[in-house]
């Protein structure tokens, strides 16, 4: 608390030696008279109360960086290289890399097998994943899992009475995971 209270007394008299500038008056092109006013901070209504509720920059506060609210209560900057991630405790570091686990769909794919009226087996291209993602319809209309058909990694099984048919049109929608 000491080191934040000294900080902002150096950090005051730092503003305060700024504010003591002085005023050259011309009273015509070139003509300067050697008067100098001083301000003071509290000549200058509601300075010091927003500047006591700023945030003052700390030792390691470095323009041209992300910068965080340190410990102390001070502005400093994130340590790390310009490409790192900052992460929401403040610090940097590598970004962390991409999933390797890659998401898929099939749209309108036709299962492999013969479509006879006896074949009750079909096969998919890749295993849906999650299984419930697949969508198998037969002439356009929808079939429902446990009651038209069972489904196991990617072998499709049409139950007794809703075996396909000659020419009847099987297409499947569904997602998958690729390692």
């Amino acid at each position: 608390m000491l080191a934040k209270t000294l900080t902002r007394a150096r950090h005051l008299a730092n503003i305060s030696a700024g504010l003591a500038f002085g005023f050259l008056l011309a009273t015509s092109v070139g003509q300067k008279l050697a008067a100098r006013v001083t301000l003071q901070i509290s000549d200058v209504l509601g300075l010091a109360n927003e500047l006591d509720i700023r945030a003052l920059m700390g030792v390691s506060y470095t323009p041209n960086r992300a910068a965080m609210v340190g410990p102390s209560g001070l502005l400093e900057s994130v340590a790390g290289n310009l490409s790192d991630c900052v992460r929401v405790d403040g610090t940097g570091g590598p970004c962390d890399p991409p999933p390797t686990t890659q998401y898929g769909f099939v749209d309108a794919e036709t299962p492999t097998g013969v479509v006879n009226g006896s074949n009750s087996s079909f096969l998919l291209s890749v295993v849906p994943n999650p299984s419930s993602s697949l969508h198998l319809y037969r002439n356009g209309l929808r079939m429902k899992i446990g009651i038209d058909y069972s489904l196991a990694d990617r072998n499709v099984t049409f139950l007794a009475g809703a075996t396909p048919q000659a020419n009847d049109l099987l297409i499947a929608d569904y997602r998958f995971v690729s390692p």
